[in-house]
Parts: structure tokens; C-alpha cells; sequence
């Protein structure tokens, strides 16, 4: 199984959450390839050129990278974890343009969240995370038309290793049954 990992924001490509999930995954490939999130819609593009480059059979983002991952349409199952919102952000950054970018992002996705998506969609959202603390808002928003596996985890914002071990595990290997059993045909979720 190929699975790109989108890093949040101050994350690193070879950070110890790519790290985890290269170790609790050891025949997959993870590709974690370096965003840049000074522009939010610029990395949005990023991930994009990455899912096309790397032809993932799953997509785990972080926090930011996880938003970025919302915003787009993949066809690809995707989990997100912890995922941060515009008002996350504004706690950790002061550039009032990438704000801006970020509330515009929210709006497309608000605009078009009853839409048909390609892929699947899981949320992992840690319990203690004071970060971005959104596992209400996400549900109430995404709980119906295949956005209702959602898992709970004791952590804070940073993925656990045990998180890794056991959650992620458990819906990637969910993910990997699914593509060989339907293929490439994802309207079975």
C-alpha cells in the first residue's frame, strides 16, 4: 500500500509522525514530502502535485494538512487527524493574508460540503488536544454521506504512538482490505 502523509503546519517531512507510520507500517511505502504553508491555497497545490506524483492508495494528514486535504477532492480515502480550522490557526500565526486564505478555504468547504466526494473520509480527533479541539463541529458537519467513522483518541494535537499502532493501523489496513476486495471502485463506502 503507497501512503502519502501530509505534515500540519511547523511539521517536517521526515518528522516523527512520518516516522511512526513508517515504522508501524513496514511493508507500505509513506511518502511525506515537504509543504509549505505560508500559502495556504499554494499548499493545497503542493498536496495536489503530491497525490499526483505519488499515486497514494491512502492520504493521512495532520492538522493543517489535514484541512488542505478537506479542502480538496482526491478520490482517494483519506484520514484526518486532529484537523485544524481557520480559528486554530490564528492562535499560532500572525500573517493576517494566510488568515484570510484559510477563512476563504473554510468557506469553499462549507459552500460544498453536502457535495458528492470520491473517497472516503476519516476523522481521528485526540481527546486532549488544545490545539485544534474541532471533533464536534467536524461531526456535526460530516456525519452522514460516508464521513461518520470517526475514532476518539487519548492524545493531544501531536499523534500518539499508540495512535499510530493501533487506530491507524486499523483503518489503513480497513482501507487496503477495501481496495483489494472492490479495486479502485470506492462507491461501495
Amino acid at each position: 500500500m503507497k501512503i502519502l502523509y501530509i505534515h500540519g503546519y511547523n511539521g517536517h517531512e521526515d518528522g516523527m509522525t512520518a516516522q511512526m507510520i513508517r515504522n508501524a507500517r513496514p511493508n507500505d511505502t509513506v511518502c511525506a514530502p515537504a509543504i509549505d504553508y505560508t500559502h495556504p491555497l499554494d499548499a493545497c497545490r503542493q498536496i495536489v502535485d503530491a497525490v499526483n506524483i505519488y499515486r497514494p492508495d491512502a492520504i493521512v494528514a495532520s492538522s493543517l494538512g489535514a484541512f488542505c486535504v478537506l479542502h480538496e477532492d482526491f478520490g482517494v480515502c483519506s484520514v484526518l487527524i486532529n484537523t485544524a480550522l481557520p480559528k486554530d490557526m490564528m492562535k499560532i500565526v500572525s500573517d493576517k493574508s494566510m488568515l484570510a486564505e484559510l477563512d476563504e478555504m473554510l468557506y469553499d468547504i462549507l459552500s460544498n460540503y453536502d457535495r458528492p466526494r470520491n473517497e472516503f473520509v476519516y476523522f481521528v480527533f485526540g481527546d486532549n488536544d488544545v490545539v485544534a479541539n474541532n471533533r464536534e463541529y467536524l461531526k456535526s458537519l460530516f456525519s452522514s454521506d460516508g464521513y461518520d467513522h470517526t475514532y476518539v483518541k487519548e492524545m493531544g494535537h501531536a499523534l500518539s504512538k499508540e495512535c499510530v499502532t493501533h487506530e491507524l493501523n486499523h483503518i489503513l489496513n480497513e482501507i487496503a482490505f477495501s481496495a483489494h476486495v472492490f479495486g479502485n471502485e470506492r462507491d461501495f463506502l
